[in-house]
């Protein structure tokens, strides 16, 4: 940043924890009508399906290895 004579500003701010909630089918809908939006929520829901079918291989994996 001392390069291109920027500087950083470190600030605090507070969320309120009770704001945040899980996106349903609908709330995804929404998300994904929003132009900016629509390519990370893409790639959100990409990264979720591929990482629960590798937990799901996995378990499969485990429950035909012999103890």
């Amino acid at each position: 940043m001392q390069e291109i004579g920027a500087r950083r500003i470190a600030r605090s701010i507070f969320i309120n924890q009770n704001t945040f909630k899980f996106c349903d089918d609908e709330l995804t809908q929404r998300f994904r009508k929003i132009h900016l939006l629509e390519g990370y929520i893409e790639q959100v829901l990409n990264n979720i399906i591929r990482r629960t079918i590798l937990i799901w291989l996995k378990s499969l994996t485990e429950e035909e290895s012999p103890s």
